[in-house]
């Protein structure tokens, strides 16, 4: 709407190891791990590094999330320059499509946005695979018996249940509440901060700051586009259902308003 490459390594050091994910991001200059749910890759890093594979630099491996490999200071300060370039593109984009977002983000334009974050968002936490030990749920530090009860997680998982299905929980499932709770928390902090960075970019395109200042169209220009993106808003609601997105009648209260001198 407008308004990994992965492969498995059976062995490489010493003896077999658990496949490993290797996930090229494009904008990252290296390697990135994805070690929540495979902590033998920080000892599969350390052996390649050991033998001079390049393709791993352990100081890019930590637990809990990703992290891309930066050679230099130089090199940080180039990769932290190009995610902000990608941003302020972002925010033109944005506000280009919906001029009127600093009033109010609508409902509509704010459903791709959580949709976008949350695809970054479930790139950097991968579902993690617990385990029931003596009711709770656990993540395995070891082999996983074969019957042993698994359940995935993930922010896509997480964020599913209804408000009421999720509360429901906490009775039903406790200890799956909890690991869902600590996913649902995690990712509304996130989106959250990345909802206000974008607005942050917005803003400063508006008012010029350090950036180029987005030209202000003539009265009749904006009022064009305010009227296009209307007619846009109307079809994406009206495909999801909405009951009040009358495109016919949206279509002629736009007529009636252009045949008005």
């Amino acid at each position: 709407m407008p308004c990994s490459l992965a492969f498995g390594l059976g062995s490489y050091f010493f003896g077999p190891l658990r496949p490993v994910i290797f996930l090229w991001a494009r904008a990252w200059a290296g390697v990135v791990f994805s070690v929540s749910r495979y902590p033998e890759t920080i000892y599969l890093c350390l052996a390649m590094s050991y033998k001079k594979d390049t393709r791993c630099n352990p100081a890019s491996v930590f637990y809990g999330g990703h992290m891309a490999t930066i050679k230099s200071f130089k090199d940080a300060a180039f990769q932290a320059a190009k995610a902000n370039d990608s941003l302020s593109d972002a925010a033109r984009f944005v506000f280009e499509k919906c001029p009127t977002i600093l009033d109010g983000i609508p409902d509509d334009v704010l459903t791709d946005l959580n949709e976008g974050w949350m695809l970054r968002y479930g790139e950097k936490h991968p579902e993690q695979i617990y385990i029931r030990v003596d009711g709770n749920l656990v993540l395995p530090s070891g082999k996983v018996p074969e019957k042993a009860e698994k359940v995935g997680v993930s922010v896509y998982s997480a964020m599913s249940y209804s408000q009421q299905a999720f509360g429901q929980l906490k009775n039903t499932d406790p200890a799956l509440h909890g690991v869902i709770k600590t996913k649902r928390d995690a990712w509304s902090k996130y989106r959250k901060n990345r909802q206000t960075d974008l607005l942050r970019a917005i803003r400063e395109l508006v008012s010029g700051g350090s950036r180029t200042r987005v030209a202000t169209d003539d009265f009749a220009v904006y009022i064009v586009k305010h009227l296009e993106n209307a007619v846009t808003r109307c079809k994406n609601a009206a495909a999801r259902g909405d009951a009040s997105a009358n495109l016919a009648l949206l279509e002629r209260q736009i007529k009636a308003f252009w045949s008005t001198k």
